[in-house]
């Protein structure tokens, strides 16, 4: 567990434990939360919650051994996190991970 400080909804700053947590295929929601966070940090929420996935896509995506999805999860809130696709290459038999 890691302390930060974020904004609180009225804009000040709070100290919160923060957790770091790969998530899982049962972690659909946590996911969805993460798309909706990043569309509104990457002002692009068409991109990241235009056309969402159903729950058998998400949960396949999340069980893929080159996937990883890791979120920053304050009081239980996703507040951060990030996604990394690791990639099969082609000039040596080995994979790249390509964090988005």
């Amino acid at each position: 567990m890691v302390a930060t400080t974020r904004r609180s909804e009225v804009g000040g700053p709070v100290e919160a434990p923060v957790t770091i947590r790969r998530l899982a295929a049962a972690d659909v929601a946590l996911l969805r939360e993460l798309n909706a966070l990043f569309g509104e940090i990457f002002e692009d929420r068409e991109t990241h919650g235009g056309a969402p996935p159903d729950d058998a896509y998400l949960t396949a995506l999340l069980g893929r051994e080159h996937v990883t999805v890791l979120v920053a999860l304050a009081e239980g809130t996703v507040v951060g996190g990030l996604t990394a696709y690791a990639l099969d290459k082609a000039e040596r038999a080995r994979r790249q991970a390509a964090p988005t």
